[in-house]
């Protein structure tokens, strides 16, 4: 290659990397923004499923399969099976 040719190729190597920089922080932004927006739904779902016991402890499957039932998962009913959960 010429002495042109490779500058226009370093040239053009430098703005591919900076455009792809641009849509991996914008990319980045949208997934703590996500996060952010998961982790207080969450909060909300689990403290639901605490207020609905009555004071009555829950176990962490307990809580998920609250979740679960709340959000309408496919799960119609959830009952604990030798340690996990069966589908009825």
């Amino acid at each position: 290659m010429t002495e042109n040719a490779n500058r226009y190729a370093i040239h053009a190597l430098e703005d591919r990397r900076a455009t792809l920089a641009g849509e991996v922080l914008k990319m980045k932004e949208g997934i703590r923004y996500r996060e952010e927006r998961c982790g207080g739904q969450l909060n909300r779902l689990i403290l639901d499923a605490l207020r609905r016991t009555e004071g009555r402890p829950l176990s962490n499957q307990e809580i998920a399969a609250a979740i679960v039932e709340t959000k309408g998962y496919g799960l119609r009913r959830c009952r604990r099976w030798q340690g996990g959960f069966e589908q009825t």
